[in-house]
């Protein structure tokens, strides 16, 4: 897999991707026309799957891949329909969106050989601007997922009291878990909190939160693009 490859499937990790940030955001060293041929082939290799933005609400929902065969909305554009998509985004007929795709999910796996029993995965929740002693903080809700243990480590390590507000935490089980919308594991646990201030803290974890975030994987060498 190619440097630029991988770029353009990570983004589609946790989320559906635009075709002009991809650009903008993995092909900086592409020419337009490049950058076209590459889409191209990702999506005749079905690496990822291309839709119209309109379509996304109506593939919302759990284990993605096995309902592929419900969509009728996929499709593999043109090299016009991509160089508009490039160029006009803001045209209706080019607000062309990708999403993982099999191939490209498996490629992306034998890419990074996640570990998935170190997952934990990490969403946070802007609540509202406290007034008192935290007049100058973010209240926010930050919500973890994954194996038990790891959790409480993590809220120890990341998130200890005076950052995290003891007694706010609420537990729960997820079975399935959906680690994310192409792909599900058998279980996982959830815990829920609400911290004050950015966390965890810039100045003194962030970067190390990061690197602990990406540590499930183990990434191999890009090939040469030749």
């Amino acid at each position: 897999m190619t440097k630029a490859e991988f770029c353009l499937l990570d983004r589609a990790f946790s989320g559906y991707v635009p075709l002009h940030i991809a650009f903008l955001e993995c092909l900086q060293d592409f020419s337009r026309a490049g950058a076209v041929q590459l889409f191209l082939k990702l999506f005749a290799s079905r690496d990822v799957l291309v839709l119209m933005g309109r379509d996304l609400p109506r593939i919302q929902g759990p284990k993605f891949f096995d309902r592929l065969d419900q969509f009728d909305f996929f499709f593999i554009p043109d090299e016009k329909q991509i160089e508009g998509a490039l160029s006009s985004p803001d045209q209706p007929e080019f607000d062309l969106v990708y999403a993982m795709g099999p191939s490209g999910a498996r490629r992306w796996e034998e890419h990074m050989k996640p570990s998935w029993d170190k997952y934990v995965r990490h969403r946070t929740k802007q609540i509202r601007r406290e007034s008192g002693p935290f007049k100058y903080d973010w209240l926010c809700e930050e919500v973890l997922e994954g194996p038990r243990e790891l959790l409480e480590w993590v809220l120890t390590e990341f998130f200890p009291a005076g950052v995290r507000m003891a007694g706010t935490e609420k537990w729960t089980e997820c079975s399935p878990w959906l680690v994310s919308y192409w792909k599900t594991l058998p279980h996982a646990t959830r815990v829920a909190f609400f911290t004050v201030g950015y966390a965890p803290p810039v100045e003194k974890q962030f970067y190390k939160w990061v690197d602990f975030l990406w540590s499930f994987t183990n990434p191999q060498p890009f090939e040469d693009p030749k």
